[in-house]
Formats: C-alpha cells, structure tokens, sequence
C-alpha cells in the first residue's frame, strides 16, 4: 500500500517503459517478506509461550508489540515519501539529525503536508488497529489447542528463512530489491523500514566500510589526486588583511544563473553583479544537504555519503576553522541565520568554528519571522549589513540563507507559475536575488565595502528547477562567486573554468588571509592543482568530474558509467577522506 503511494507521490522520477516500472513491485517481495519476518518474529515468541503456558497477559503483551512496532513503521513509510520526493534517497540515519528540533522540521513542509500528515498518519495507524482487532486477536483467542501448537511450531522454520531471505549463504540485504539501471526504480522497490533500520543500526559504531583498495594503493591515488604545482597562487587582492564575508545561499545550483547556462531571469542582479566579479563555471559541492555545505565551505571539509560528521560534536571540534585562524590575527567574526540555528547540530559545528557572535530566528520580533524557517533572506542581509557599519575591521562574517528552502514561500507577487515545484524554486531564487540587490546597493555605500572580499556560494545544488536526479553532476554544479570592493581589478568580470569543488575555496583563500593551507588536507587550490577534479557522493552514488568529464560509481549495484580510472579516484578518495572521519 505504501509502495503504491510511493510511485503515485514519486512517479516523474521513475524511468523505463511501463511494464519496466511495474516490475518494481515484484522486486520487492523477497526484502518486503524477510521485514515483515522481522516484525512478526517478538510476537511470534509471545504467541508460542501463551500456547504454552496459557497465560493471558502474554496475549496483552504481544498486542502491544504489534502496536508500538506498528506505528513508527507508518510513520517511516510516510516520512520516505516525502523525503524523496526532495532529495531523492530512500530514508536513512542522517533523518535522526533532525528528529532533535522537530519543530523544524515541519518548515520543510507545505501548509497541505502538515495539515495531511497526521490525518494519514493517524488513518493508517487506526487502519492497522482494525485489522489487528478482527483477524489477529480473534485469531489467538479461537486458536490456542494442539493443533495451533503443531502449526505455530511448524511456522518456525518458514518464519527464519523469510528473515534471512532464502537458503543462500548470505542472509538477505537491501541489494535484492535492487532489479534496475535507473535508481528511482530500486529505491521505489526497496522497503524503507529494512533500509531504515539497517542504515540506524550502525549510527553509534562508525566505521570505515568504504575499502576499495589497499591502503597504500588509495594514499597512493590520493596523493596523485591532491598534487599541485609550485607556481604562485592567483593574486586575488591588493589589500592587506581584507575583510571576509561568505554569502552562503541556499540551494542555489548553477541552474538559477543565466551566465553559467541556468534558467533566463531567475537572477538578473546575479548575472549583473557577474560582470564585476570573479565567476567559477565549474564549481561543484560534494554533498547535497545544508549541514554538510556548512562544513564544506566554512572548515574545507567534504561530505559523508551515508553520514554527517556535523551530527558527532567530537569530530567537529577537531575540524580546521579558518574563522579560529583569523580571530588570532584581530579578526571579529560573526555569524547570521534566519532559522532556528540549533536545527541539525549547527549550532554547535558554528560555535566550535569560533564565531564570536551568532544571529538566529530569536534575534528578530515577531513581525519579521514571516517564513516557515524564520526570518526571510531580506531581513537577515539587512541585519548583517547594519551590523557590519558599526563593527571594527578587519573583520570576517558569514550568511546563510534561507528562503530558497523548501516548501519555497517569499513574501513577493510571484514572477513565475507557482502551482508547481520548478516555478515555486525559480520564484524563491528570484527573491533572493531581489534581496542581494539591495544589500549591495547598500553596503557599496559603506566605507568598509572597499576592503572586502564577498564570497557567494550555494550550500549544494538542487534538482529543481529542471528536475535533475541528484545522482548526476550536472545536480551538483553550483553558484560560486568572488567580488567586492578588494577584488582586484583585473578579475572583474572573468570566469574561471577550472574544475573545483565547493571546499576548496578555503584553501584558495588561505594564503590572503596567512592560513596555513596544509591544515586543508582534502581540498586543493584550483588555481595550482596539478589534475583538476571535483568529487560528490550521495547514499546511492560517488561522482568524479575530470577534465576528461565525469564519471560515475553505483555504490549498490557497483555499476561504472563513465571512465574506470576515474571512478577509481572516487573511490579512493571516498577511502581516504572516510577514514579521517571515521578516526577524528
């Protein structure tokens, strides 16, 4: 039944013909039958002793099994429609991440999502309830003799075998719902209580699964991969000790800006302000969630496919942070944010960083927390911007926005179609870009503008407003942007072509602002590196771009489409980077 709604909910995202597309429901019996198994299997046991013994609250007990085992299955299946539906992966651990504000989570949701999430939920579990009243306990109560001991002893054997899967030498795993080339159709076949409780399982003992080689064969590859040539960096300022701001924005693929082949008007102003600023055509981010963008960008640290090392306070405290290095140089620092900044541990990943002072949703009356998240992006630039006028340079800040999140609601007449998702991003795109206008009318007026060094940047890219799968690189290219009054003069309006990833801007910037660039390990300079490359990796895939183009690894399916020499870099690096994690 929640298969059903799943390719309802979900269907543009399935591939093949339609014959192709139903053979996803046949695909999922063996998993569907060994979770099931599963489910049955601590009422079974009470069921065995209430033959046995014939005591009748162990028939209670089993009762209530069912239902608390019942209920978050619901939740889980309605939760992994909607979860697909915006970022294209069957529900994992990284969800629990923000199960600690639930209040927050409800901003990624329409008004009609939240008004129907619970009437479903609540009709599904009544739902259950009901079946279980008339079939199951009228079953027990009726069927306790010999001849239900004979059977329920016999249903032993069949009922382990449907958990491992078969008699194969392995037991079951996710890899057997798994019948197609196209993602969208294995994940639509996959049971998502199975692949949720596997991928929860091992959330407190993290360990390196990612070993595709021996370990002096992937340093090896590693190495070769981060190389870079002697030759002085690019000369980006003339300043000395010059301020630092990072517009981090939301969402903001390289599909929204008309200079880098996106969509025609969505961000006039950006495309304006291009013309006066240093542009990267080819900037990619390795994840495709704001938590790992944060430490991408702020620490040049790059995502987990399966993890968030923004989630373990240990790991994050030992992180590089380029605002550390700066405050002992007489940088102030300062972070802003609409949203609720305890939402996904980023408070404490922005407070280890060493930010001196943090803006949230708290820091703005009422009347101005208009968005689902909190306060719109205009509000929050002009907050940054008076707060800056009155702050001592050198100094270093950072915004992240927000209105361009789902479920894409702005405060503005809507310039395009907004009954759809494409239309209701482009629209959200367009305030934004409305509100950097003004913001930097205004702060081209300050007398600190001439000292600044302005770095705009998506978080991660998106698969509106084309509808890209979040697997292919195209999905991953994003805004990346320098300008402002220190840039020099000679890099406005050029373009960088080379191929990057979105934390290598830290080690970029390091040698303006006498950062050590060494404490970067997996980042590179763009400007020096010796073989270009940008890496992303999501649950279902790693991605490489290359000058020779990009290639791509199925990590289920272990399929290659592209080159295998660099798909072997991928992974190498995916071994590499995964251990660092694994044992900070």
């Amino acid at each position: 039944m929640f298969r059903v709604l799943f390719v309802i909910t979900n269907y543009r995202f399935l591939e093949g013909n339609l014959g192709h597309k139903l053979l996803l429901f046949f695909a999922a019996v063996r998993l569907d039958c060994a979770m099931a198994a599963y489910l049955v299997a601590p009422v079974f046991v009470f069921w065995m002793l209430y033959i046995a013994i014939k005591k009748k609250f162990l028939l209670v007990i089993a009762r209530y099994i069912t239902i608390v085992l019942t209920i978050p299955v619901i939740i889980i299946c309605l939760m992994n429609i909607g979860n697909y539906t915006n970022w294209q992966t069957v529900i994992n651990k990284r969800v629990l991440l923000y199960f600690e504000n639930l209040a927050e989570v409800t901003h990624f949701m329409s008004t009609a999502q939240l008004v129907l999430s619970p009437i479903f939920i609540l009709g599904f579990c009544w739902m259950a309830v009901y079946f279980h009243k008339y079939f199951v306990k009228r079953e027990h109560e009726v069927s306790a003799g010999k001849r239900a001991a004979v059977v329920n002893f016999l249903a032993a054997a069949p009922l382990f075998l449907f958990a491992r899967g078969g008699f194969q030498i392995t037991p079951i795993n996710e890899s057997a719902a798994y019948y197609s080339v196209y993602k969208t159709n294995c994940h639509a076949s996959v049971n998502p209580v199975y692949y949720f409780v596997h991928d929860v399982s091992g959330y407190f003992s993290v360990n390196n699964k990612y070993v595709f080689f021996k370990w002096p064969e992937a340093e090896k590859t590693f190495r070769n991969m981060m190389k870079e040539t002697d030759r002085d960096t690019m000369r980006l300022t003339e300043v000395q000790k010059p301020n630092l701001v990072f517009i981090i924005l939301e969402s903001w693929t390289a599909d929204v800006i008309e200079q880098l082949g996106g969509e025609k008007g969505v961000t006039p102003f950006t495309d304006e302000l291009i013309d006066e600023s240093l542009l990267f055509t080819q900037c990619y981010g390795p994840g495709y969630r704001t938590d790992a963008g944060l430490v991408s960008v702020l620490a040049g640290y790059p995502s987990q496919p399966d993890n968030a090392i923004i989630a373990y306070p240990a790991k994050i405290e030992n992180l590089p942070s380029f605002c550390e290095t700066l405050k002992r140089q007489g940088y102030g620092s300062s972070f802003f944010y609409g949203g609720d900044i305890t939402f996904a541990e980023m408070k404490s990943f922005i407070v280890q960083q060493g930010f001196e002072y943090i803006s949230d949703k708290n820091n703005y009356a009422a009347r101005h927390r208009n968005s689902k998240w909190g306060a719109h992006d205009g509000k929050v630039l002009e907050s940054q911007a008076n707060y800056l006028s009155f702050q001592k340079q050198p100094f270093f800040s950072c915004v992240l926005t927000l209105s361009t999140h789902e479920p894409f609601e702005v405060p503005i007449k809507h310039k395009f179609e907004h009954e759809t998702e494409p239309g209701m991003f482009k629209n959200s795109a367009y305030y934004t870009d409305q509100c950097l206008k003004k913001y930097f009318s205004r702060v081209k007026k300050t007398g600190w503008y001439k000292n600044t060094l302005f770095v705009l940047v998506a978080d991660h890219g998106h698969h509106l407003p084309l509808r890209r799968s979040l697997n292919t690189p195209e999905s991953k290219r994003i805004t990346c942007i320098l300008t402002g009054g220190a840039l020099r003069q000679q890099l406005r309006g050029k373009k960088w072509n080379g191929v990057m990833n979105q934390h290598d801007l830290v080690k970029m910037l390091a040698p303006y602002y006498k950062v050590d660039p060494k404490k970067y390990r997996f980042a590179k300079d763009p400007f020096k590196a010796t073989s270009p490359f940008a890496w992303y990796s999501n649950e279902n895939v790693l991605g490489i771009v290359t000058r020779k183009g990009p290639a791509i690894y199925d990590i289920h399916t272990q399929t290659i489409t592209g080159n295998k020499m660099a798909v072997n870099e991928a992974k190498a690096y995916l071994q590499v980077t995964y251990k660092d994690f694994t044992s900070r």
